[in-house]
């Protein structure tokens, strides 16, 4: 005998799932409070954003520009701050398996003392199996 798909209802979330999406809002929403982050973004490989795109970016009224897969230097998001007045920049995301902490921690300082409330640090786990030295 066959089943019939299961339909979707409110009832079949479960607490774990709404907790989930709830923490989820809550921090989302006090991080683009914190660093007044409003608006629409951008996302750009990283390596190959060039400080006029982010100066294009921020005259296009976008107020955010999310970078994939900048290494632990954070290389070249001084330059892409530099070039723009408002325009918030965030890594999106640093994978934990890529390089050394004491290193990214260095490079994030920099960061955020030259253009405070400009920089989102955004830290994930990656895939370990795509690092070198596994």
């Amino acid at each position: 005998m066959e089943r019939a798909p299961r339909r979707w209802s409110p009832g079949s979330l479960s607490f774990g799932l709404i907790l989930d999406l709830l923490v989820h809002f809550l921090v989302g929403t006090v991080v683009f409070m914190k660093i007044g982050l409003r608006g629409y973004g951008v996302w750009q490989v990283g390596a190959l954003t060039t400080p006029a795109m982010a100066a294009e970016i921020e005259r296009l009224g976008y107020s955010g520009l999310w970078l994939g897969g900048p290494g632990v230097e954070l290389a070249g998001i001084d330059e892409l701050l530099e070039a723009t007045e408002s325009l918030v920049v965030g890594s999106s995301i640093v994978n934990v398996w890529s390089g050394d902490p004491a290193v990214l921690a260095a490079s994030y300082q920099r960061v955020a003392s030259r253009f405070p409330g400009r920089f989102v640090l955004g830290i994930g786990a990656g895939h370990r199996e795509q690092s070198r030295g596994y």
